[in-house]
């Protein structure tokens, strides 16, 4: 898909309502960038966005998710963004910042296996099982449904994201980041989520 740009005078007359979570699927190893990330989570931010979800299928983010996260805060404060990020959705700690933003990491063992242990958990519940069962069982592994998930790559598949969670979620493919994620890319990745027509099954 082609990437959408909005020229100043659009960006200032235009109010974009964004999602409340972004989740951003790698189906390609070598498009996965830290700094790349810091960044989308510093304009997720500042767009008012709640919840990002970084998926890869081989685990490269969750291995190292204490260290990911620490990174992350350190880029915040050297970029001046009075925001703090917490895991999942964990209690800040004592003396942060009043704004939060909730990061889930996902990996290999968050797809169909996840489904299958909640499913096999709530089948010894004697009451009939509800979708909201199923969201919370899922929300105990820091599976959350997103509202709108870019897909980086160029492979042609969801690479085993959890499928429960993405029962209405818009997707939109981009072939990989830019090097510099500005604030008008960006911007023009939000103006793509704010044109769907969301009907939620409807």
């Amino acid at each position: 898909m082609g990437k959408l740009r909005l020229d100043e005078k659009s960006r200032k007359s235009v109010k974009l309502v964004p999602p409340s979570h972004l989740a951003v699927l790698f189906v390609s190893k070598s498009d996965i960038n830290e700094t790349h990330l810091f960044n989308l989570l510093k304009h997720s931010a500042a767009h008012g966005i709640n919840h990002v979800s970084f998926y890869d299928p081989w685990g490269i983010l969750a291995s190292k998710k204490t260290t990911f996260l620490a990174d992350a805060e350190a880029y915040f404060k050297e970029n001046n963004t009075a925001v703090s990020i917490v895991l999942d959705f964990a209690p800040p700690a004592a003396g942060t910042a009043t704004k939060y933003l909730h990061l889930s990491i996902l990996g290999p063992d968050s797809g169909k296996s996840s489904l299958v242990d909640a499913c096999r958990k709530l089948s010894h519940n004697p009451n009939p099982i509800t979708t909201a069962d199923i969201d919370a069982e899922l929300a105990e592994n820091s599976i959350f449904e997103p509202d709108f998930v870019l897909k980086v790559g160029n492979l042609s598949t969801l690479a085993g994201y959890p499928p429960w969670s993405l029962r209405v979620s818009e997707i939109y493919n981009i072939k990989a980041l830019p090097t510099i994620i500005s604030g008008d890319y960006f911007g023009s990745l939000m103006a793509e989520y704010d044109k769907r027509d969301r009907r939620i099954g409807r």
